[in-house]
């Protein structure tokens, strides 16, 4: 799981909001393309509870199929990069996830 910017764990119902961390104010270089993926497949404007504002991208209502690897890749003249980020969907209130050391995620617990 190493290379991951960032994990999140949200409970079913609520809303995630995911940034991806670009310059836009580019002082005259190239401003990026933001595209957004959700475990290698683009985040399409069809997805009902998807948005793309500004740079983020934003789910309302998660459900437990949005666990998984979303991508955000910043593509200018110069190339590209991907942030990753690993959303981990809980399934409700007074959930508990133990997940190894070696994930960088720990007990978690939701009240």
């Amino acid at each position: 799981m190493d290379g991951y910017r960032r994990r999140h764990l949200v409970n079913v119902g609520e809303a995630l909001r995911l940034d991806c961390p670009v310059d836009r104010d580019a002082g005259g270089r190239s401003v990026p393309i933001i595209t957004w993926y959700k475990d290698g497949q683009e985040v399409s404007v069809g997805w009902e509870r998807y948005r793309v504002r500004h740079d983020d991208l934003l789910v309302r209502d998660v459900e437990q199929d949005d666990s998984g690897v979303f991508v955000c890749r910043a593509t200018n003249g110069f190339g590209s990069v991907d942030v990753k980020y690993l959303v981990l969907v809980l399934p409700g209130q007074f959930a508990e996830v133990n997940v190894g050391p070696n994930t960088g995620l720990y007990s978690y617990s939701v009240c």
